[in-house]
Parts: structure tokens; sequence; C-alpha cells
């Protein structure tokens, strides 16, 4: 039970999931506002969360962003990630892709697959947002999305590829193979094979 003397945000956080699991968001609510409040990230993220698609709360894009700037004082990914969505599509806030790219990237960078595929989007659409254009790193950021089992990606990460384009990032994870150039042929059955020129070789990346 909690110390409502103390109210310990921990322990605030740990029951609200605790309803939460059982189904009760009437009871979790109050209980991720309270260790919201207090600044623990991960409730005001899950707040934010609760916000933004109006579960078991009224919807208010406001209210989220106000969550997810808490919970970004801590670098929490899942904050870092909505905001680059409000950004994105003008939720409550006035569009800014740039903003946006910036927020992407940081959740991005902390492994999250849904924002490394829609980072990736934005590179892909470049200059139509007023950002700079770079398939190379569309390329990077759908290939590791798609590593992490995000079939979006993977079916983006396949069509760029397939197209010529390239990147010099190789995730980790990836299994490398050489072979000469004119002994090559994409097989069809091989959704995760792509190609990377390198001299008079290319390297055949794929997934294990």
């Amino acid at each position: 039970m909690v110390d409502n003397d103390k109210e310990n945000p921990a322990e605030l956080f740990e029951l609200a999931c605790q309803h939460i699991a059982d189904n009760k968001p009437d009871k979790a609510i109050p209980l991720l506002k309270k260790a919201a409040d207090r600044g623990h990230a991960f409730a005001a993220s899950n707040l934010g969360i609760c916000f933004y698609f109006g579960d078991g709360v009224e919807q208010s894009f406001e209210d989220a962003f106000e969550c997810f700037n808490i919970a970004l004082r801590s670098n929490d990914p899942t904050a870092f990630y909505y905001m680059a969505r409000m950004y994105r599509h003008g939720e409550g806030r006035k569009r800014d892709f740039r903003v946006a790219l910036e927020y992407y990237t940081k959740a991005a960078m902390a492994g999250m697959a849904e924002a490394q595929c829609e980072l990736a989007e934005l590179y892909v659409t470049g200059e139509h947002l007023g950002i700079e254009r770079d398939l190379r790193r569309a390329v990077h950021w759908f290939a590791y999305a798609a590593q992490q089992g995000n079939a979006e990606a993977e079916a983006k990460f396949n069509m760029l590829y397939y197209h010529g384009y390239e990147t010099t990032e190789k995730p980790t994870g990836f299994w490398f193979e050489r072979e000469s150039l004119e002994n090559r042929k994409i097989p069809s059955s091989e959704p995760f094979s792509v190609l990377i020129n390198e001299g008079d070789y290319v390297a055949d990346i794929m997934f294990k």
C-alpha cells in the first residue's frame, strides 16, 4: 500500500500499473497524476499517452504535451516519440518538422522502432517538409526498425534498397557475405537481402 503521508512517486506508479493491469483506469489515472506531479518520468509519459489517445480521460493534446514535457527532463524515449508526433502532425502544436526531426532522432537513438521508422519517413519526404532529404539515412533507420520486427519499416527498407539506395551505416546484428558482383542476382525469396556497392564486390546484408 502507498503511504499517503509520503506518497513516494515510484510506489504510486507501481500501484497505478497494477490498476492498469486489472483494467481499472479510474483508479490508475489519479495515481499517475500524483506520481507525474512529483516528477516521475514513466508516470508522466504514461499519463501523457492516456491524454494523447483519450484512454481513461478526455482526450487533450495540451495535457499530453505537459505530461511529456515532464518526462523529457529524464530523457524518456516515449516522451520524445510522442512530442515528435505532435509536432509532425500539428496535434496541439503548430506543425514544425524540424522540431519533430529532433525529437524523433532522440527517440530513435534510444532504440524505439516506431521512432526509427517515422524518422526514416521524414528523411524520405525531405524537402517537401522543409528539411533535407537524405535517402541513405532513411535506409539506415528503416533497417534498424526492421531489425526489431517493424513490418512497415521492413517493406520500405526493401523498396529503397532494391532501387539502389545505399547506406554507410551497418547496424549490429547483420551478417555480411561478400561475393563478386557479376555472379549476384537479387532473389525474390529473400526479403531482407540488399545490396551495397563496394568496388568490385557487394555486401549481401541479411538479418540473422
